[in-house]
């Protein structure tokens, strides 16, 4: 799944569920790719009231984890990136839930400064 620029700020929302790709951990995962710039801002926001979610930015190019988050907090089941881009490429999102077989549904938005 592509974020292009009309993702930009818009939800997109999806499921986590058995069949899906997992982790060495046996968590669920979806990718998500967007072309970015240096220097631009990204902010990525994942919610559920289901699932407790997790974020991870990479840069495939470079095989480099940019940034992840998970809000590790009681009852909070949503994460938030914001992170400034640090050269132009190919960008990967994985959203994932925290534990192995946790499923259910979330909403994503991402912004691009």
């Amino acid at each position: 799944m592509k974020f292009g620029t009309k993702f930009n700020g818009q939800v997109v929302q999806a499921t986590l569920k058995s069949g899906d790709r997992t982790l060495p951990n046996n968590s669920y995962f979806h990718i998500y790719v967007f072309e970015g710039k240096a220097g631009q801002q990204v902010t990525i926001e994942m919610n559920s009231k289901q699932i407790d979610v997790n974020l991870y930015l990479l840069l495939p190019a470079k095989e480099k984890l940019i940034a992840t988050n998970d809000d590790i907090a009681p009852n909070n089941f949503n994460a938030k990136l914001t992170v400034t881009l640090p050269e132009n490429g190919v960008y990967y999102l994985l959203a994932n839930t925290f534990a192995g077989g946790e499923s259910g549904s979330y909403s994503l938005r991402a912004k691009i400064n």
